[in-house]
This record gives structure tokens, sequence and C-alpha cells, in this order.
């Protein structure tokens, strides 16, 4: 606000407030305390009384308690973030992933519709403290799994707590816990059938993704697809660590085999859509034109394949928004009576025809890496 040429400021016990405010509108002390005023008054850089100014403020407004012992709280807990929805959190590794990053935008498009509170939180292994936090502040969670194998204590404490959880391709409907299969096994062959579709007879598989079981069983149904649609072909399976990206180490493998003189198929299955890109430019670095000597395909994680160039055929993310309302609208209420959909629900990932597949042609090296 200007007021006679200069700028009004408000006090500082009201800034504080209002970041106390925001924090309290992001669901921030769901799976945090309030910090003490004179937690507040450290981190804030100010004093103890202006801290504690600003806690009056809120208790004042009712946006704040405070018990016998003096320590503050939200008021009426959980309840005080509902609007007319259920509290709402995403729970993924703490990993940069284009297919993370489509399933939080989502999820937060409907959340936002239903007017429910949603946040998405990190987690660095399975016995990571935040994941107790949030399954027990929460309503609901959505749950995407880590290369690292869930253990006993962690599926205990994600059946026993109060919170619906939802796992996104992970598995645990053995353990009562539904799951939506965006990216499903059974759906690779799609993309076998369309590279056969093209006269390809000697397919390749190529992994570097950290290895868990639902990339054991993209693996798996490339081996099936092996026998059961009579190609050819021979698996690279080397997984980089995890929290290491797989895209380095598919052109540091694509690379060795070209200049072995190893490589002879004519079309490549990589498990994901960051193995297609390591693929792909060491393939181009060589002078082999993809789509039109070579054919590349991918799972897709995050539907901008199609925006590559060239364009990668791969199985793209499908529309969920209807699963996503029915499941935030069952965790939002108090009982399981109203959810009836099946506990494995597999959505089907469309098929995009790029421009990295074609009919397969004898190809010859031209150049190496590095060559004017």
């Amino acid at each position: 606000m200007i007021y006679k040429g200069k700028i009004k400021m408000q006090p500082q016990y009201v800034t504080i407030a209002n970041i106390l405010s925001r924090r309290i509108r992001h669901g921030d002390y769901l799976i945090n305390e309030i910090p003490s005023s004179r937690k507040l008054a450290e981190e804030m850089g100010v004093s103890h009384i202006v801290a504690r100014k600003a806690a009056e403020k809120l208790l004042d407004e009712g946006l704040l308690t405070r018990d016998s012992g003096g320590k503050l709280a939200v008021a009426n807990g959980k309840n005080s973030y509902k609007k007319t929805g259920a509290t709402i959190a995403m729970l993924c590794p703490a990993f940069n992933s284009g297919y993370f990053y489509a399933c939080r935008i989502k999820i937060e498009n409907i959340a936002k519709q239903l007017k429910c509170m949603f946040r998405p939180v990190n987690y660095i292994h399975w016995d990571d403290p935040v994941i107790k936090e949030v399954v027990n502040g929460f309503d609901g969670v959505f749950l995407l799994g880590s290369s690292e194998p869930i253990n006993d204590m962690t599926i205990s404490l994600l059946t026993n707590s109060p919170c619906k959880v939802v796992t996104f391709d992970m598995d645990l409907t053995s353990h009562g816990i539904p799951r939506l299969a965006i990216f499903d096994s059974s759906h690779i062959r799609k993309l076998l059938e369309h590279l056969l579709d093209f006269g390809h007879q000697r397919i390749d598989c190529i992994n570097t993704q950290p290895y868990d079981d639902e990339t054991g069983k993209r693996i798996e149904e490339w081996v099936k697809g092996c026998s059961e649609l009579k190609f050819q072909g021979q698996l690279h399976n080397e997984p980089v660590e995890q929290y290491q990206h797989p895209t380095p180490k598919a052109y540091e493998i694509m690379s060795n085999l070209l200049l072995s003189g190893r490589f002879n198929a004519t079309a490549v299955y990589c498990t994901n859509e960051y193995i297609a890109y390591g693929v792909i430019r060491a393939l181009e670095d060589f002078g082999i034109e993809v789509g039109k000597e070579v054919s590349v395909c991918a799972i897709g994680d995050a539907s901008i394949a199609r925006y590559y160039k060239p364009s990668i055929t791969c199985l793209e993310m499908p529309e969920i928004d209807d699963f996503l309302v029915s499941t935030i609208q069952w965790m939002g209420q108090a009982s399981d009576a109203a959810w009836e959909k099946e506990m494995n629900n597999i959505v089907d990932a469309p098929l995009f025809a790029g421009e990295s597949t074609g009919r397969p042609v004898k190809f010859n090296l031209t150049k190496q890496p590095g060559d004017a």
C-alpha cells in the first residue's frame, strides 16, 4: 500500500502471524509441530515478544489453541484443514521424476476441484519418520513406491493406520491396500506387437532403472513376448543404484554395444522413457537414424516423449481423473462402504506411435562419437 509516497509497513507480529496462517492452510503442521514462541522467534529472527504477539493474534482468531502446558496446536486438529473434502497427501521418493510430477499435478487438480487440502511429501527410505507422520496426519495418502523393497514394519504402519492409502503401480493388494496400475506390465504387449507389425524379429530389451518389482515385471513381459510372439532378442539389464539417473547408463550400454559390434537387433524396448533418451542419443551419435534404421520404444513416464525429436513410441500417461475423484471422496469418508472399486485398478495406458519406430532396414555405422 502506498501512503504519502512511502510504503506503509505492517507490524512485525502481523507478518509472522500471516506466515503461520499460510503454513496452517497448506498443511505444514499436519506433519510438524507448531514451534513454541521462543523457537518461532529464533526461526524468524524477531524478539520473543513479537513472536508471542503473532501467536496471540492467531489464538484470538481461533486458528490456534494452547493446552494447559502452554503448547500451541492447530485448533480442532485435522478438521481445521477441511473445507468440504479430505486432507490428502502424496508420498513419493525424493527423486526428480517426470512421472512423479505428472501424478502430483493430476492429484492436485482433482483435490482442488473437490475443495480438499493437498500436500506432496518426499521420503528417502522406508524407515523415514516422515512416512509415519504423514499416514497419522492425513485422511488419505497416494503412495508411490521406491526401488528399495518395502519392509514389514512399514507395511504394518500402512495397514494399521486410520489413514486410507492407495498405491500407484506398486502392488500391495495382498495386504489390503488398493492399487492404481497406471503403467501395468501387461500393457507392454502393445509395444511389442507394434514392433512386430512393422516386421521386427529381433528386439533387445535395455533396463538401467533401479530394480524393483515393477521393473522386474516389465522385463518378464518382454521375456514372455519372446516366447509367445516368436521374436528373438538380448536382455541388457544393468540397473543403476537408487536415486541415480538411468539415462547416462543407457547411453553407455548402447554405445558399448555399437563399438564392440555386438548390437544386431533392429529394435530396442526400454523399460522406461528415460532409458530411451540415452539409447536414442547413442544411436544418433553413431550416425544411425532412429525410426528408420533402428526402432526404439518405451513405457512412458510423463507424457513428454511425443515432444522429443524423434518423438518416442511409448505407453503414455492415461486419464485417471475419474478414479482420483472417487478415491479422494472415499478417503474423506468415515467408512469404506461407499467405495465400490476393485482392489486392483488397472487403467489402459494408450499407445503413442511416434517417429522412433518404423520398418527394419539394415544399417551401417557411419561414424563414432567425436567424429566431425
